[in-house]
């Protein structure tokens, strides 16, 4: 049980949604895994909350408490899936010519469509050796250098909790997962909370309801130290999570190309992972 007492600032890391093993390999070899000393408003009198621009990397307590194998569940992790290089090279020459700068028109115009369909093809085939796949894949484009990349009625959501599936499979923790390729060119972030939103909810002070957003809002704006994670994704790599049940968010944060994201809710178990990889580069 987490225990969500007030305690001196900075707040303490609390057990809760594990890293998977091919992440705590990777944070064996090098720092793809940072922290923060947690939140603030994105705006003045908003509810909206973005992370705190401190990070650093965990110390080996945190990261235990991170990786911690006792959250065995499926939707309970989040995993990293090595670089894909088919994605990686279509990803490339679909979205070559490709700029932020481009309107909604040119944007249509600059990406080559073979190429396009074959990428999309290409994520489908990764995610469906990992579990099935529901839906159409969904490809966002991002503007550089952004804390957050999420907008809702043309304005930052911040962190958030996703409701695609809202009425159709309860609890949270049994919900669908996501898996995220990154199909930039630069190093990208996935923001998230450790903490599941089904503990939130009884933990939080607060009017009852159970949409997820709110919850963490609630959460975050009560417990403003509460540590952040981050972790980088490589170009062609893809994380899976449960968005469902995780204040969460991307990051552009330091890059100066357009961001890439392509997206893929399903249901994706983790006993089919491959075994931790080297490939990342630098």
């Amino acid at each position: 049980m987490v225990n969500f007492a007030h305690s001196s600032s900075p707040e303490l890391l609390r057990q809760g949604v594990a890293l998977g093993k091919e992440l705590t390999a990777e944070q064996a070899r090098r720092a793809v895994v940072e922290l923060n000393s947690g939140t603030i408003p994105a705006r003045a009198n908003s509810p909206v909350r973005i992370p705190k621009s401190d990070w650093h990397p965990p110390t080996p307590v945190e990261m235990r408490i991170l990786s911690d194998a006792s959250a065995n569940s499926d939707v309970s992790r989040i995993e990293i899936i090595p670089p894909n290089s088919e994605v990686l090279s279509l990803s490339a020459a679909a979205f070559d010519r490709v700029t932020w700068s481009d309107s909604d028109k040119d944007l249509a115009a600059a990406v080559d469509g073979p190429s396009y369909t074959r990428l999309v093809a290409a994520m489908l085939q990764s995610a469906r050796r990992l579990g099935k796949v529901l839906g159409d894949p969904l490809v966002r484009i991002s503007a550089p250098d952004l804390t957050t990349v999420t907008m809702g009625q043309g304005m930052f959501i911040g962190l958030h909790v996703d409701e695609w599936f809202q009425g159709r499979h309860a609890p949270r923790g049994s919900r669908p997962n996501r898996m995220v390729f990154n199909l930039g060119r630069e190093p990208r972030y996935f923001l998230f909370i450790n903490i599941p939103v089904e503990a939130m909810m009884d933990h939080t002070p607060g009017p009852s309801g159970n949409h997820g957003t709110t919850i963490g809002q609630r959460f975050m704006e009560s417990h403003p130290d509460y540590p952040v994670c981050r972790i980088r994704i490589l170009p062609g790599e893809a994380y899976i999570a449960p968005t469902e049940n995780l204040v969460h968010d991307a990051s552009s944060a330091g890059t100066t190309q357009v961001d890439i994201a392509g997206h893929l809710l399903g249901q994706f178990t983790f006993a089919a992972m491959p075994e931790s990889s080297s490939a990342r580069g630098q």
